[in-house]
């Protein structure tokens, strides 16, 4: 549904606004328009404000920083401390409006109106101005407040809510409140299975599988009943699979009566006997799996098709010891071509891969694919930011920042947001707004946060010079040899002065990112010109009516 706000788009723009944001894009991209009244099914809470004392000349103007925020007390109040060309201004704020999506928010002596996500506040400053805007005595009012909190899936609160009603209202409809009842318990199942899915996606396997054994059956309804049930079996059957498989492998080696093979075979088999512990490395061992039972083939043929479809994939596994023994040689010197700093030994080592006519061009392809990272990742504590070195330009250190997900896995494809700071902030500082609430959650969502140190003095503006360019590419090709990277899903994103570096080296690299994402930093300098090399690549261009100069800039280059 598209509205129309208070400030019209561009020629030959769309704006579309859904309460919270204002989306503005080319009417090109348009598949398919309706133009009408905004679709919500919640009826919003008003929250009555002073607002009469407002002076209409005092419009705050662009802001350069944020001090500070304070929370919101149970009068829906809070004070916001700003910075802007004049210095530092104390803003007292008031939420007028809540509802599931956002809550409006009115300076209450300027002039300025804007809405904040709902479910970026802490449920208890939002419930304790929703208390005091309520009539508690009137059973409506509650039934509201309890819907609203099913809705935000806030659903502690709605279980203790609906509880509270039944206690408080004994005469009130039974069967009104166990379908309010049911529905929660609907809605709280519905989630847990649409957690399930996104953890599944983000490679947390070990969490999902405790969580399909604890999955709380009772009120769920039927379609998700079948789905945790389908997940759970195949991730038993998973586990029965991964079992047999280094069973089978442990019972083959011992079976081998050829000595010398075994030896040659066995830093394959331990291999994978030692990674088989992780879910998207075990498909390739589908064609062993299913040759065990195999009466006609030598326990060495069996273990030959589990070391080539580990080394080159499920589709090429093949019951031939000499042929798995060349795709393993050929994985050790393609490893070591890699990881080879001296060009004279690299050009000698792809003589020697390019001399085993076993192994043709496309064939390599497939065992490069199937490729972990080959450099140590030196990450002491997962759950914690850490800091890597790497050379740049010349001698020059450079240092950037990595936050990996959780049960991070080296045969997992992740993709990754290469986080640029802000001036006078830093990439810690990236990697906390990314990965930590109320932000986006990145590891939540299966992300690797790459934050570079690009800026050689952090309190000066960005440069658009070689060496921040090499910081950042280096960080990203490092990061390549360490990490389990999809290469087709890196996002390149900053704030401010940082969003400012995304456009520059975004429109740069277009090549290396698949979307760029400024956020309130606007193109300038060489940014303005070169926009048709990245003609082709996503840029999703976040901002504020507030923030500076760059709202109209980002229109101007999008022109």
């Amino acid at each position: 549904v598209t509205l129309r706000g208070d400030k019209e788009p561009s020629v030959g723009f769309i704006l579309v606004d859904d309460g919270l944001r204002r989306t503005i894009f080319y009417k090109e991209l348009i598949q398919t328009f309706i133009e009408g009244p905004p679709l919500t099914s919640f009826k919003p809470f008003r929250i009555r404000q002073p607002l009469n004392g407002r002076n209409p000349n005092k419009v705050i103007g662009h802001v350069t920083s944020i001090v500070s925020i304070s929370p919101f007390d149970d009068l829906g109040q809070r004070i916001f401390v700003a910075r802007d060309a004049r210095g530092e201004t104390k803003i007292l704020q008031g939420i007028t409006e809540i509802n599931p999506e956002y809550i409006k928010v009115q300076a209450l002596h300027f002039v300025w109106e804007s809405s904040i996500a709902t479910a970026s506040i802490a449920p208890a400053e939002i419930e304790s101005v929703l208390r005091k805007t309520i009539d508690s005595k009137n059973v409506d009012d509650r039934l509201k407040l309890a819907r609203f909190f099913l809705a935000t899936e806030w659903f502690v609160q709605a279980g203790i809510e609906l509880k509270a009603i039944e206690q408080e209202f004994p005469d009130f409809s039974k069967e009104e409140l166990h379908e309010a009842s049911k529905l929660l318990e609907e809605a709280k199942a519905r989630r847990r299975l649409k957690e399930l899915n996104l953890w599944r996606s983000a490679g947390r396997h070990i969490e999902v599988f405790k969580m399909l054994r604890d999955f709380k059956f009772e009120g769920a309804p039927g379609e998700v009943l079948v789905e945790v049930r389908d997940l759970t079996r195949e991730y038993e059957t998973l586990i029965a699979r991964m079992n047999q498989a280094r069973t089978e492998i442990e019972k083959l080696s011992g079976a081998m009566k050829d000595a010398a093979l075994r030896a040659k075979l066995t830093p394959a088999l331990d291999e994978i006997s030692s990674n088989l512990q992780y879910v998207e490395a075990f498909g390739r061992l589908d064609t062993f799996l299913s040759l065990v039972a195999r009466t006609d083939l030598a326990p060495e043929e069996k273990l030959a098709a589990a070391i080539s479809g580990w080394v080159a994939g499920n589709a090429f596994a093949e019951p031939n010891a000499d042929r798995a023994m060349t795709l393993w040689d050929g994985r050790g010197k393609i490893l070591e071509y890699v990881s080879e700093p001296n060009d004279a030994r690299r050009l000698r080592l792809l003589a020697e891969l390019k001399a085993q006519e076993a192994i043709s061009v496309d064939l390599a392809a497939h065992v490069i694919e199937n490729l972990v990272p080959w450099m140590p990742a030196d990450i002491a504590d997962p759950s914690k930011p850490t800091r890597i070195a790497v050379q740049g330009i010349g001698e020059r250190a450079i240092d950037y920042w990595v936050q990996l997900p959780k049960e991070y896995s080296p045969y997992h494809q992740y993709p990754v947001i290469v986080a640029l700071h802000r001036r006078g902030g830093s990439p810690e500082e990236q990697i906390g707004w990314w990965s930590s609430s109320p932000g986006f959650l990145a590891g939540r969502n299966g992300y690797i946060v790459i934050a570079p140190e690009y800026l050689d003095d952090p309190k000066k503006e960005y440069e658009y010079d070689a060496p921040a360019h090499d910081a950042v590419l280096q960080s990203l090709i490092d990061a390549r040899r360490r990490f389990s990277i999809d290469s087709d899903r890196v996002f390149l994103t900053g704030h401010s002065t940082g969003g400012e570096a995304a456009w520059d080296i975004g429109l740069a690299h277009p090549d290396l990112f698949a979307g760029v994402i400024p956020i309130c930093g606007p193109p300038q300098k060489f940014s303005e010109f070169y926009w048709q090399n990245a003609e082709h690549t996503p840029f999703y261009i976040i901002d504020g009516e507030r923030s500076g100069t760059s709202p109209d800039q980002n229109t101007k280059v999008m022109q």
